[in-house]
């Protein structure tokens, strides 16, 4: 037989094996999942993630979770290991996917690629009292310090500041980012309340409000389509809140911008003293709500910015406010 007539036979038996549908599904789950060929499908289905991790098998956790959570980045991660692609880039590739896909930070991982400890998320939290928050965090502390908190040099130490703070202060900036919840579609609110959820913390996004010491202590999300799909709606609200929280910051050095906040810090520690007063609560969501953000009826009309005061964004920033767990 000549190499014609070996490359003719050839042909006719992948065309036999084409036509016939069981083959072709078999070469088809062959080619794009072969952990589905590779292993017994109890054990596929029982197996955890912590089994590759303990193993030292890394490549074994990214197609676990790809394999789970992000078919279309399984197969690709598959095709580029069938063409030669060492591991520590297909590992690199399905990182840098996933985060593409969900902002979910899988770049940032402490330990390399660490799919075993859960779905990593920011944190861009901080501590008040950390004796160099002033100095790291200077547009936020100025923001704080419009609040009438300051640091109280007689208590502090080189290892904790202690603040000196209005009485309800957290209180009145939750009010306050709940009054500007009506005037959000106004950007020179929406950064403002946005600054002020971030600054106290009070955004109602874990990964805005709590820092990377707090955040670590959570039981991290799980490699699961559904845990994935909530991970996404945090990373990508927390990313909202925080692009808008960095011009909100920097607005807030305009002098016209801080007139108008000082009056309504003023009027509602007013407002909250009162309410307090009668023995009823603020943090009661039958008071403040997204039907009735905002019950005291704070108006923001008077919120302008000085007539030659420009700032820009500074969406880099975000990058030196963040920790990732």
């Amino acid at each position: 037989m000549n190499v014609h007539d070996y490359l003719q036979q050839a042909s006719q038996i992948n065309q036999t094996l084409v036509r016939d549908p069981q083959t072709l599904l078999a070469l088809t789950v062959a080619w794009l999942d072969p952990l589905a060929i590779l292993k017994d499908q109890e054990i596929l289905v029982d197996e955890e993630i912590s089994d590759y991790y303990y193993s030292g098998d890394t490549m074994g956790e990214g197609l676990y979770v790809t394999r789970r959570c992000f078919p279309d980045i399984y197969a690709r991660a598959i095709s580029k290991l069938r063409t030669g692609i060492p591991f520590r880039e297909v590992l690199s590739f399905i990182d840098d996917e996933i985060e593409n896909q969900t902002q979910i930070p899988t770049s940032q991982f402490e330990e390399g690629h660490a799919y075993a400890f859960g779905i990593p998320l920011p944190w861009y939290g901080f501590e008040m009292e950390d004796p160099d928050f002033s100095t790291d965090h200077e547009d936020e502390w100025h923001l704080i310090q419009l609040f009438g908190v300051g640091i109280d040099d007689n208590e502090s130490d080189r290892y904790s500041n202690t603040l000196d703070m209005p009485e309800n202060i957290w209180l009145v900036a939750y009010v306050l980012r709940w009054s500007l919840w009506e005037y959000r579609h106004s950007p020179l609110h929406e950064t403002l309340m946005h600054a002020i959820s971030y600054v106290f913390s009070c955004s109602g996004n874990s990964s805005v409000d709590y820092s990377y010491d707090v955040g670590i202590e959570f039981h991290p999300l799980q490699w699961t389509p559904d845990d994935v799909e909530f991970a996404q709606v945090i990373c990508e609200e927390a990313n909202n809140i925080m692009q808008g929280a960095v011009i909100g910051l920097a607005n807030a050095y305009d002098p016209a911008i801080q007139k108008t906040l000082r009056a309504k810090i003023a009027l509602a520690s007013q407002l909250v003293q009162k309410r307090l007063d009668k023995g009823l609560k603020i943090h009661d969501d039958t008071f403040i709500n997204h039907d009735t953000p905002n019950p005291f009826e704070i108006r923001w009309d008077d919120l302008r910015a000085s007539a030659h005061h420009e700032t820009e964004s500074d969406v880099a920033e975000l990058s030196l406010r963040v920790g990732a767990a």
